[in-house]
């Protein structure tokens, strides 16, 4: 039962219609809750393991690109859902830009709206935390085109970086323990600049 209404879902959603609407509705819910622009060109849901996000883009309040990610692909076993199981393959995200802001008048970050945007109301802490039942696998992470620029008004410095090729191959992923076992990293094409102010 629970195998055929995901069956039907997934056929639903392959249709170019549905996705348009999805993302119209997400967009549009997105950017009146965080009083800004928040655009995404297309969404494509494939069969039952790929996810892809192209063009995402993040407005500041101040009318600036806070964030844009050209493609974010993931590679992913949704029958593992059912299992308990979140198993990633691979995430790619290619032409990213983040700017990130504080001027020296306000010590808050350009990007605070969002977090105030979704922060719920304080929880009492539970008396004791269940661990989780759900597993995470994560095989390789791949960043190209990315470049992250933060000016920092405030502490008088600013540092840039450019990341044209990463490829991070992980052998083990462990979140309820915090650990992180890396198998491989490769990097190319990429700079780091770091400016302080007097």
């Amino acid at each position: 039962m629970i195998l055929g209404l995901l069956l039907l879902l997934a056929l639903i959603i392959q249709l170019p219609a549905v996705q348009n609407s999805l993302v119209d509705r997400i967009s549009r819910s997105l950017s009146e809750r965080t009083g800004t622009e928040i655009s995404v060109d297309r969404i494509y849901l494939g069969f039952f393991n790929t996810f892809n996000l192209q063009g995402l883009y993040v407005e500041d309040l101040q009318q600036d690109t806070l964030l844009y990610d050209g493609q974010l692909g993931v590679d992913l076993n949704m029958l593992a859902l059912l299992r308990q199981s979140v198993e990633v393959n691979e995430i790619d995200i290619r032409k990213v830009k983040i700017n990130l802001r504080r001027s020296p008048i306000d010590s808050t970050f350009n990007f605070q709206f969002l977090i105030d945007a979704f922060a719920g109301a304080p929880k009492p802490s539970p008396k004791e935390k269940k661990p989780s039942s759900w597993s995470i696998a994560l095989g390789r992470l791949k960043l190209s085109n990315t470049e992250f620029r933060l000016e920092d008004a405030l502490s008088q410095y600013e540092l840039s970086a450019y990341l044209g090729y990463l490829q991070i191959d992980v052998d083990e992923f462990d979140l309820a323990e915090l650990a992180l076992d890396l198998k491989q990293v490769q990097l190319a094409n990429s700079s780091v600049s770091f400016t302080q102010f007097p």
